[in-house]
């Protein structure tokens, strides 16, 4: 999955508290497009956003990172699971409001949610 940023908004942030996001996994929470294994309580490194912007576009891309969606009702999804995460404080991350998405470089899996 590419994570979209747009031009009008293409600056980094640094998380100042712990945010509050929803991630997609299967039943063995295992993501979907990468096939990465999850745990609950876990916190998984820290991995290097680097957007990528080509020429004559209005958006950059970033390839890598955890991707994550801002509200629960986005990351509603048939016959998988929603796990409440939080891009814990100091980490780097970016926003796209038009998808109602995060990509941070760091993730917490905090619990499963019952939907």
């Amino acid at each position: 999955m590419c994570f979209v940023i747009d031009y009008k908004d293409s600056a980094p942030k640094i998380a100042k508290r712990n945010i509050v996001c929803y991630k997609i996994l299967d039943n063995n929470l295992v993501s979907i497009c990468f096939n990465f294994q999850y745990e609950i309580g876990k916190t998984y490194k820290h991995i290097d956003l680097v957007a990528t912007y080509e020429w004559g576009c209005y958006n950059a891309y970033i390839e890598k990172g955890y991707h994550s969606y801002i509200k629960i009702y986005n990351a509603c999804y048939d016959n998988k699971v929603v796990v409440k995460c939080h891009i814990p404080k100091g980490a780097i991350y970016y926003k796209n409001k038009e998808r109602n998405e995060y990509v941070s470089s760091q993730i917490k899996i905090v619990e499963k949610c019952v939907l």
